[in-house]
């Protein structure tokens, strides 16, 4: 049995056929669900636990196939140009970290992860991350830029977890929901894996107003950054109603008139806690915030 699903098994992380929810055995170099007999391949020592077809979708896109295509274009590891764009995701991130419960041996799903920072900031601080990404692509990389013993990497769709519920005390899920083409049940099924008093962090750009575009191939409107959708704090609130959440609390992070002048960079030297305080006063007296940040509570 390769060494990720032994170690996955320690970790008290159970795989699951992401559509029948059937416990999942090691044949050879896959994954078969214990009845149905579904298979998921194991590539690189990776599981890839990705279902045959895309949730059904008032987008009527095909979002798996998309998101694959769109990490074989675009670098999530590559260096930021703009010094701005690198400021404002450095403090987005330290907000989220702030947010992160302080204890050592907590199990950390990071949904979308990207660039797989989750991995390389929490990793050293004795946590198991799983980075859990749509695109094998990202997977790769992110497991041979931070190889540590306690990262490891699956490839799935969010919207058909291959998780038994309850297995994590914290998940993130930064800068993804505006991407999810069902967004509810986007946090039905994460907040559904959270452990009792856990946490579902998520972060998305703040009240945004869509852009479209014709695509000259198909002739139809195409969102801008390949953002479906566009919230705020009642949004949110809904959202938490909705899923069952008892506890929620909301926060609002950076300023778009500080990213928009490139002035953000001007308190690049400031400690987090400083800067989250003039990053308040700002957004008072200029009610424009980059992002949002929810926390729903188990």
């Amino acid at each position: 049995m390769p060494s990720i699903q032994d170690n996955l098994i320690a970790q008290k992380i159970k795989l699951v056929c992401p559509v029948t929810k059937e416990e999942l055995i090691y044949e050879e170099d896959k994954l078969v669900s214990s009845k149905s007999r579904n298979s998921y391949p194991i590539v690189n020592s990776i599981p890839v636990l990705l279902p045959e077809a895309a949730i059904n979708n008032s987008y009527e896109m095909d979002y798996i196939e998309h998101y694959q295509k769109d990490a074989e274009l675009f670098d999530y590891f590559e260096e930021r140009i703009c010094k701005a764009t690198v400021e404002d995701e450095r403090r987005l991130r330290e907000y989220i970290i702030s947010l992160v419960n302080d204890s050592s041996n907590e199990i950390v799903l990071d949904v979308g992860s990207g660039s797989a920072w989750v991995a390389e900031f929490f990793c050293k601080r004795n946590k198991t991350v799983i980075s859990f990404d749509i695109a094998i692509k990202n997977i790769e990389k992110a497991l041979e830029r931070f190889p540590y013993k306690n990262h490891f990497g699956l490839v799935g769709d969010a919207l058909q977890p291959p998780f038994i519920e309850t297995n994590f005390d914290t998940i993130i899920a930064s800068e993804i929901i505006e991407h999810i083409v069902e967004p509810e049940l986007f946090l039905n099924r994460l907040f559904s894996l959270l452990k009792k008093e856990g946490k579902l962090i998520l972060s998305t750009p703040y009240n945004e107003v869509l852009h479209y575009s014709q695509c000259i191939h198909c002739g139809k409107l195409t969102p801008k950054n390949a953002h479906l959708h566009s919230f705020d704090e009642k949004k949110m609130s809904e959202y938490a109603k909705k899923i069952g959440c008892k506890k929620f609390k909301f926060f609002k992070s950076g300023n778009k008139a500080l990213l928009i002048s490139r002035a953000i960079t001007i308190l690049r030297p400031l400690p987090f806690p400083l800067w989250k305080i003039i990053d308040k006063i700002f957004n008072l007296i200029l009610d424009k915030p980059a992002h949002l940040i929810a926390v729903f509570e188990k």
